[in-house]
């Protein structure tokens, strides 16, 4: 079992690797040459009432 002090480093520690992990694959993400149609084709309500309703359905065959 961890003492106080050990988990506290282990806390600081944690949250170096963290930052530093978090910002060496932030660099390397994929994405951002999209056109501008594409993004305005996937943002448009395209199959969204579908989804809503398969949601509802899925939510009522929980219901007892």
């Amino acid at each position: 079992m961890l003492r106080g002090r050990e988990g506290s480093a282990l806390a600081g520690l944690g949250a170096i690797a963290f930052g530093v992990f978090t910002w060496f694959g932030a660099g390397s993400a994929p994405g951002g040459n999209y056109s501008e149609s594409d993004v305005a084709n996937f943002v448009s309500i395209g199959h969204f009432p579908t989804v809503i309703l398969t949601g509802y359905l899925a939510m009522l065959g929980f219901w007892d």
